[in-house]
């Protein structure tokens, strides 16, 4: 767990965030991109490991009623969970939801409701929420003390405990259920793959041809009817659109106001801006000298603070809102992606037509080297192993190459000019080779005999 994350001591339900959160890093919108092009699979063995200890996976039955889950036994999965995007950082909500929605991913999968006979609602629900009490008594590293001293009962959220676990007692068995279609946020990542496909990605043929708004306009004449159908399960009353809160102040505190000169600075300026002669003020008479020597003094101590000026921010309740807002964004911003060669996750160009075909992300066991720094070397060693006309033309031009130089060596330079009319013959022939105008078979003897 990364210790930086559990010293902030903070549960959050929701979260205020300016629009230059977007682009603030290196390498703009890298979280929603991220989020989309994440391997979730990882998320159903974490949390085959976590219910494990204390539930049998098949029959779900109570195994070890004594047994109090460490934070060993939830690091992995946690740590997993806030990888995937900044909102779920210490997002105690969203991390039983995800519990409760595996149970439920369990229960259908394993038929539970014939083994045990809960064919009563109430009995039903009874059973279900006694394991949902059991899964979420789990120490978490952003409890601040009186957190920590809630009983499992009361730690449990309202919601899950009369929403959430009903909707999967209404399930039919059936083998073949998918996870995706229990853990929510699942399915908003397709959404948002969806999307970026659609609306922003530059090397769709045809749609790269379009604005983004009219690309985003064309996404929901194509999804429409499935799109009511999800942000309705998201809890939403319509498609495309969401009540996000904007907040708008006239300014804010710089941030690096706690430095050792800022403070000083707001020591400074706490001191005059609380001066008796402000207190009285009248706006609508001559002001005295105190006064004016007060002010000048003030907006001296002002020109050397960092002005932000006008302010907007959102409150943000959930995963669905922050990535609505980022697309939002986007569009209203005309951004361009790609996906990375050599990752095959997308990345944002400057233009449609950027040359651009690799990321900046780190490639994970290369000496934190980046994929635009691997990519194009592998790329031609996969497209050397494929191509062997090349590979014949490399090794042919290799060894004239090295034999020039040796003749070099020897005062032969008329050798060189021979060597640069072999190279282009070849290059040709090879272009041929490809063109299906000369065999291969032709072009390795024109290689042996030029």
């Amino acid at each position: 767990m990364d210790e930086s994350r559990i010293k902030r001591g903070k549960i959050k339900n929701h979260q205020v965030i300016s629009l230059d959160l977007f682009t603030e890093s290196g390498s703009p919108h890298s979280n929603l991109l991220n989020y989309a092009g994440a391997d979730l699979s990882k998320l159903g063995e974490l949390l085959d490991d976590f219910v494990s200890k204390k539930l049998d996976i098949k029959t779900l039955e109570i195994m070890d009623t004594k047994y109090i889950y460490t934070i060993d036994d939830c690091s992995e999965l946690i740590a997993f969970i806030e990888s995937l995007h900044p909102f779920y950082e210490g997002n105690l909500d969203v991390l039983e939801q995800i519990i409760v929605a595996y149970l439920g991913y369990l229960y259908v999968k394993n038929n539970v409701r014939e083994t045990f006979e809960l064919e009563c609602t109430d009995s039903a629900n009874k059973w279900f929420e006694e394991r949902v009490k059991i899964l979420c008594d789990f120490p978490y590293p952003y409890m601040e003390s009186w957190w920590e001293l809630l009983s499992p009962k009361e730690r449990v959220s309202r919601e899950i405990s009369k929403d959430l676990y009903a909707e999967y007692l209404e399930k039919s068995n059936f083998e073949d259920c998918s996870l995706n279609e229990f853990i929510r946020d699942f399915e908003l990542q397709e959404l948002v793959k969806t999307v970026l496909f659609w609306v922003f990605d530059a090397d769709v043929p045809g749609l790269n041809q379009l604005t983004a708004s009219s690309r985003a306009l064309l996404f929901t004449f194509r999804f429409t009817n499935w799109l009511t159908i999800l942000f309705n399960l998201f809890g939403s009353a319509r498609p495309f659109e969401t009540d996000v809160k904007r907040i708008i102040s006239l300014g804010s505190a710089p941030e690096d106001m706690e430095s050792e000169a800022a403070t000083k600075q707001g020591e400074l300026l706490d001191e005059y801006i609380s001066s008796p002669h402000l207190e009285d003020l009248d706006m609508n008479a001559e002001l005295s000298d105190e006064t004016q020597n007060v002010l000048l003094k003030l907006a001296e101590i002002m020109k050397a603070v960092p002005v932000t000026g006008y302010t907007e921010t959102y409150k943000i309740e959930s995963l669905e809102q922050f990535l609505f807002l980022e697309i939002h964004q986007m569009i209203k911003t005309s951004v361009v992606i790609k996906k990375c060669k050599n990752c095959n996750m997308y990345f944002v160009v400057p233009s449609a037509g950027a040359k651009a075909e690799y990321c900046s992300r780190i490639v994970p066991g290369k000496n934190k080297k980046k994929c635009k720094d691997i990519g194009p070397n592998r790329t031609f060693k996969e497209k050397l192993e494929s191509d062997i006309p090349l590979q014949m033309y490399r090794k042919a031009y290799r060894a004239r190459k090295a034999r020039i130089y040796r003749l070099h060596k020897e005062g032969r330079y008329r050798e060189n000019e021979k060597f640069q009319l072999w190279a282009r013959e070849a290059k040709a022939n090879l272009n041929k080779v490809r063109a299906n105008e000369m065999t291969q078979q032709e072009f390795e003897t024109w290689l042996d005999n030029a």
